[in-house]
């Protein structure tokens, strides 16, 4: 009897606390997820003042990612080692998100980049299908994509890719939330018959 005794009040005494433990967790979500929302925001105003390509780099580095240039032959993780030409000649090349905060809204950024061919988005776990909506800004220069390890990608997301048909190369290695892969990829190779597809 006082072994149950003590098993409630020991209840008892953990229950506040769990939803202590979870009330953080979830203020924790909530300003992270406030983060992430400020983090990839399009600054429309910066837009207009330096160009698409120079605000989508920015908002690069900004997450931790990489990104290079078509007139340098290096990447440049470093703000402060952006390029200082004019935005008429400033052409963003590559992007590298991988393993960033990216969200779907933040691939808004793509918006106006004509000279854009790779773009790395391995290991994002905040972008889902809604993001990939935003590749058609750059379905006529994007060759090489990589989603691979992106788990909030479905079947449903793979056919917004049916546009890119200047891609090379697609890497979708390790994406759970494709179900039926088999079927998802036919339709990918037929679609992007030029794509070496890597599942």
């Amino acid at each position: 009897r006082n072994g149950t005794w003590s098993l409630i009040m020991a209840g008892l005494f953990f229950q506040p606390l769990r939803l202590r433990v979870a009330a953080r967790s979830a203020g924790t979500r909530r300003f992270w997820q406030w983060v992430n929302f400020v983090f990839n925001r399009v600054d429309h105003s910066r837009v207009r003042e330096v160009g698409p390509d120079r605000a989508a780099a920015e908002w690069v580095l900004r997450l931790g990612g990489s990104v290079k240039f078509c007139s340098t032959d290096h990447w440049t993780r470093d703000y402060n080692r952006l390029p200082s030409e004019p935005r008429e000649t400033l052409h963003l090349e590559a992007i590298d998100v991988s393993c960033t905060a990216v969200t779907n809204n933040g691939l808004e950024h793509l918006a106006g980049l004509q000279y854009l061919t790779t773009l790395q988005a391995s290991r994002c776990k905040f972008l889902h299908d809604d993001g990939l909506m935003h590749l058609a800004h750059v379905k006529d220069t994007l060759k090489q994509f990589d989603i691979s390890h992106c788990h909030g990608i479905s079947d449903a997301g793979l056919q917004s890719l049916y546009i890119l048909k200047f891609l090379v190369s697609l890497n979708i290695f390790d994406t759970p939330g494709v179900k039926h892969r088999v079927d998802s990829i036919l339709k990918l190779r037929n679609a992007l018959p030029s794509c070496n597809i890597t599942s």
